[in-house]
């Protein structure tokens, strides 16, 4: 690229500032251990948060409701098996007859953070990134706190004064899609325990969440936490999740206020929002009997 005056593509914070989040009931203390380290993430020093627990449970509805509230915006990046350098980093684009060069969620969020004075950077299921993409995330979560973009020969540093709360989501290795994070990757992260909620807090979720059958409500958290204590026994693949729980009894209502009666409701919304989500037999026969 020698000779030519390279633009970086800027961004615009505003693009960022969640629109809309879901509601989200804090089930401990989550949301203050966020802003406690979100305020020692300063240019300084960073403190990155792990979320770790099962699918469903609110990991990344943590942050984006930690976002809204301190009316922020928020970078999320979904990390996979195919997750390349670019992505993380930035690559050259062409524009007309010019080039350009499009930064990389890393950059971006240290603009971001810069432009606006905070922001949140969640690094969605960071353990599905292969062993050398990982790599490339070290450099901003240990004292360095910036990203080099070889590239264009620029480094990239939070400002004095702006925060820049990095967090990261993961499932427990039991889980078969799940890849390992590396030893030095995990090691820079302060690591949080986001498992299954408590009973009275999944019947808040589910009432926070519109559910008014208050019976039906009371079937599904005692039928999740059957699932959940068989998966932990391996004897059937996984446990439901809130999620799981509220998808079955918003369809439950949908069924029953279209015309199905009570039984049909129940079967039709078991059968689509819950059984079905088992790709293994016996793990729906199981489910089926409880």
């Amino acid at each position: 690229m020698s000779g030519l005056e390279i633009s970086i593509i800027p961004v615009n914070p505003e693009d960022f500032v969640p629109r809309h989040v879901p509601p989200y009931v804090e089930i401990d203390n989550e949301l203050e251990v966020l802003e406690d380290h979100f305020e020692a993430s300063t240019h300084e020093k960073i403190m990155p948060v792990l979320f770790e627990g099962p699918p469903g449970v609110g990991k990344t509805l943590c942050f984006a409701e930690f976002a809204r509230r301190k009316k922020c915006p928020i970078i999320q990046a979904d990390l996979a098996e195919d997750t390349r350098r670019s992505n993380l980093i930035g690559k050259f684009v062409p524009i007309g007859d010019k080039i350009y060069f499009s930064l990389g969620v890393l950059p971006t969020a240290i603009e971001v953070a810069n432009a606006y004075g905070a922001a949140v950077l969640v690094l969605e299921e960071i353990s599905a990134c292969p062993p050398r993409i990982q790599k490339l995330l070290n450099q901003m979560l240990d004292w360095r706190f910036h990203v080099y973009v070889d590239e264009i020969g620029k480094v990239f540093r939070l400002r004095e004064g702006a925060r820049l709360l990095v967090g990261a989501t993961t499932n427990p290795t039991i889980w078969g899609e799940t890849g390992e994070l590396n030893p030095d990757l995990r090691s820079r992260f302060y690591i949080i325990d986001f498992g299954y909620p408590p009973r009275e807090k999944e019947l808040e979720i589910l009432k926070v969440y519109g559910v008014k059958d208050e019976w039906m409500a009371e079937k599904l958290v005692v039928l999740a936490n059957e699932t959940r204590a068989a998966a932990a026994r391996y004897q059937i693949s996984m446990g439901l999740s809130p999620r799981d729980l509220v998808q079955a009894a918003r369809a439950y209502e949908t069924y029953a206020s279209g015309g199905m009666n009570d039984n049909e409701a129940i079967i039709a919304a078991l059968r689509h929002a819950i059984l079905w989500k088992y790709e293994n037999e016996e793990d729906r026969k199981f489910v089926s009997q409880r």
